[in-house]
């Protein structure tokens, strides 16, 4: 069964952790590369604005994707998992 794994998506209220996240996704990323049943999918930049995080996008919890936020990843999201099935 394919594994579809979304990195880690930078937030406002987690955004002085960003480096931390990046090198998460990282690891994650190069271990999706070793298996054969893994795919890392890296949404950051539809959520990001001028290189930080779209509030626009976040409930008022500032960690969570509103429905703007979902609606910013659906198609780059579905694109792609129409185009490895």
């Amino acid at each position: 069964m394919p594994i579809i794994y979304i990195g880690i998506l930078p937030t406002p209220l987690r955004w002085h952790v960003r480096d931390e996240a990046v090198d998460s996704n990282t690891i994650v990323s190069r271990f999706a590369e070793e298996q054969g049943t893994v795919t890392y999918v890296d949404l950051s930049e539809w959520v990001l604005n001028n290189g930080s995080p779209d509030r626009s996008l976040f409930r008022s919890d500032l960690q969570h994707l509103n429905a703007a936020g979902y609606e910013a990843i659906t198609p780059p999201l579905k694109s792609f998992i129409l185009n490895i099935f």
